[in-house]
């Protein structure tokens, strides 16, 4: 009876605080460069963000800092690490993580703004499936790396 208790409080509290889960997509491993100049924010890592943040609009909701921790230059290279299913129990989203591949921040692990709650406008991505296979990256700010 005990175990049964135990498992319920778990996936209550892990449904009540959310979880995220690693996708396979098909955008794994692709190379992206920035097409204009965008901030580089310091953010909470949790469900909804790691622990960094792309933007260029406004200050995220996902952080305490008043200004930005750096700037990605126009043409850094992004890799496509990896897409997670995140959930806060009343809504399930896709978040993007790439990693930094040049500049002054080369090696950061960076989120890019998506259908995420609490991600700043405007998104990054087309759409806002919950299939990690439909994901696209909007080309107004990320364009394919030539290779």
């Amino acid at each position: 009876m005990n175990t049964f208790r135990t498992l319920f409080l778990v996936l209550v509290a892990s449904q009540i605080l959310g979880c995220s889960t690693i996708k396979a997509s098909k955008i794994d491993g692709s190379c992206y460069r920035t097409n204009f100049e965008t901030e580089l924010w310091s953010t909470y890592d949790n469900v909804y963000v790691g622990p960094f943040l792309l933007g260029y609009q406004d200050k995220p909701e996902l952080t305490d800092d008043n200004s930005p921790v750096g700037v990605i230059g126009k043409n850094t290279s992004l890799e496509v690490q990896r897409v997670i299913k995140g959930g806060n129990g009343s809504r399930s989203f896709l978040r993007i993580q790439l990693k930094v591949l040049d500049g002054l921040h080369q090696g950061k692990i960076v989120d890019i703004p998506t259908c995420a709650s609490y991600h700043p406008l405007p998104k990054w991505i087309k759409g806002c499936t919950l299939d990690p296979n439909q994901i696209a990256i909007d080309s107004n700010f990320l364009s394919p790396c030539e290779i």
